[in-house]
């Protein structure tokens, strides 16, 4: 009995282990000080205005590119979103009203917060105003002005902006004189948002910037907040740098770290005193108190390094069967797996795949990976198709020693559709309705043909129509070049191409043929008892059987060619 226990017991530990560095609180973070250097690259979003979304306010940004793909919490991701609320999230989830990006019950896949609470892209600052003047004087912190962006407050005319401003003498000039005169604290809408990914291939960085940010709430606020939140490709490291801070005697207290997929699995920082010497996050609602004492110094820098992962693969994709049709022949499934750790995987591992439906099926196949390769395996067995329905997939590897369990499984759905009539013959393709893949989609029904041309409409030939043989069993001579002329289009080098042959004419029959010429004798366009031998030469076969146009049957029906 003990030696069970025992053997319980260390298989526990090993689930443990393999759970934990799974996730991001296994990061290693370390901090430092150096210089915060601002970027240039990419302008994604300005403020305008002191208030609502123009002034990046809540706002939401989706599928911003990395440049290159970086693995975090054992997901891969070339693309992320984020908000104006010093954060950023990998897959989806995220919302622009989000304020506690590790606390928060929101399902992500991953997030990284730099200074997550209800931050507003402008900057608050105390003036002068002098009645019809353009000059604001009394100005004692200038580091969110921005020569050429909005100036608002009371006092002010719409549209007014800064034109420029001189530190020593405590003034702001702007572009509109002033309409009343007093002290109060006014906003410059200075925030932006910016991108920008650098370095050699291997080793590049993308970095996205706040600049210009302060908390949301008075707008007798002074805050000015600057701060970047930086990926590193190959070594997947996270670091967040700060640059001027400029705060409130009013205390703020933004989540700052890293968290996984529930706010379980999570890596933050906590103090009350001092940025320099944080402390590890007690529980996942820890924050970072900001205010005119205690802030972080420019170039402080936290890193968050991911643990070291041996062994490590999992499943990238299903590759097929995606959609296919009852009667195929059947396929041999596929899917691609990565090898994500740093050992190469030389000795075969399995790979199981399995279909849960109206017909079930599952193999495995056996494969070796080198270090960051990708493969495509394919399973020896046929799937075939036998029933139409939604079919669910599990594709999942078998790895002795894998250390993450996130990436080893992957699940999908694919359909099996009823059998279509569609395919191909002497270069061209045919299909019906019922199909889904094929080239084109026909379909009978009820249609406007409103200012169209009427051949034949409730039984009664139209004028102008060419009609051989009566309205039972006859056709219609039509001139592509008329029909063109007649729509006011372009005739010249203008064809009909049918088998290589070119026609300039078109002959609709009565019992549902096309044809490209003329056959006269025993069989004719408007014959319809025919078999294959007897179709009409050079013919399209819409809809062939025995119609009598001249005849109409029923209550409120219409006929019409």
């Amino acid at each position: 009995m003990k030696k069970s226990f025992s053997f319980l017991f260390a298989v526990l530990l090993l689930c443990f282990a393999v759970k934990t560095q799974a996730q991001v609180s296994a990061y290693t973070f370390a901090q430092g000080s150096g210089t915060y250097v601002p970027i240039v690259g990419n302008l994604i979003d300005s403020a305008t205005s002191n208030s609502g979304a123009t002034s990046l306010d809540d706002v939401l940004y989706t599928a911003q590119p990395i440049g290159f793909s970086f693995t975090m919490n054992a997901g891969s991701y070339t693309t992320y979103s984020f908000n104006t609320n010093g954060q950023i999230a990998f897959g989806t989830g995220l919302t622009g009203t989000n304020y506690t990006a590790i606390s928060s019950t929101i399902t992500y896949p991953a997030c990284i917060a730099a200074m997550a609470r209800d931050l507003q892209g402008i900057f608050g600052f105390t003036a002068t105003r002098t009645l019809a003047s353009t000059t604001l004087t009394g100005v004692t912190s200038f580091s969110g002005m921005v020569v050429g962006k909005i100036v608002a407050g009371t006092g002010i005319p719409a549209g007014t902006r800064v034109t420029g401003f001189n530190i020593g003498l405590g003034e702001v000039y702007i572009s509109n004189a002033a309409t009343a005169a007093g002290t109060t604290t006014l906003n410059c809408a200075s925030g932006e948002l910016r991108s920008v990914t650098t370095g050699a291939v291997g080793s590049r960085v993308h970095t996205l910037q706040w600049s210009n940010f302060k908390r949301f709430s008075s707008a007798t606020l002074t805050d000015n907040f600057n701060f970047q939140i930086k990926l590193y490709e190959t070594s997947n490291i996270v670091e967040v740098v700060y640059g001027s801070v400029l705060a409130n005697a009013t205390a703020i207290v933004p989540q700052v770290g890293l968290r996984g997929p529930t706010n379980a699995d999570y890596n933050n920082r906590s103090t009350t005193t001092d940025w320099t010497a944080t402390v590890a996050g007690g529980v996942n609602t820890a924050t970072c108190t900001i205010n005119n004492l205690v802030f972080p110094p420019s170039g402080l820098l936290f890193s968050w390094t991911p643990p070291v992962i041996n062994n490590d693969v999992g499943v990238t994709e299903n590759v097929a069967p995606l959609k296919i049709e009852v009667g195929d022949p059947g396929l041999n499934p596929s899917a691609k797996i990565k090898n994500f750790g740093i050992n190469n995987q030389n000795t075969p591992f399995a790979t199981v795949y399995k279909i849960t439906g109206p017909v079930n099926y599952q193999d495995s196949a056996f494969e070796t990976l080198l270090s960051g390769q990708e493969k495509t395996i394919v399973f020896p067995s046929l799937f075939v198709p036998g029933a139409a329905g939604t079919y669910n997939v599990t594709i999942y590897t078998r790895l002795p020693g894998d250390q993450v369990a996130l990436n080893d499984t992957l699940k999908t759905t694919f359909t099996v559709n009823p059998e279509a009539n569609y395919g191909n013959d002497s270069g061209y393709f045919f299909a019906n309705n019922l199909a889904t893949t094929q080239p084109s989609f026909p379909r009978w029904g009820w249609k406007d043909t409103s200012g169209s041309k009427n051949l034949i409409l409730n039984g009664v030939l139209q004028p102008g129509s060419v009609n051989v043989g009566g309205l039972d069993d006859g056709y219609f001579r039509l001139n592509l070049k008329n029909i063109l002329l007649e729509a006011n289009q372009d005739t010249t080098n203008k064809v009909l191409k049918l088998n290589g042959i070119c026609y300039d004419s078109i002959f609709p029959g009565t019992n549902g043929i096309i044809g490209l010429t003329q056959q006269f004798g025993t069989y004719s366009i408007n014959d319809f008892n025919v078999d294959g031998a007897q179709v009409a030469k050079n013919a399209i076969l819409a809809f062939w059987h025995d119609a009598n146009y001249a005849t109409l049957t029923g209550r409120n029906k219409q006929n019409e060619l």
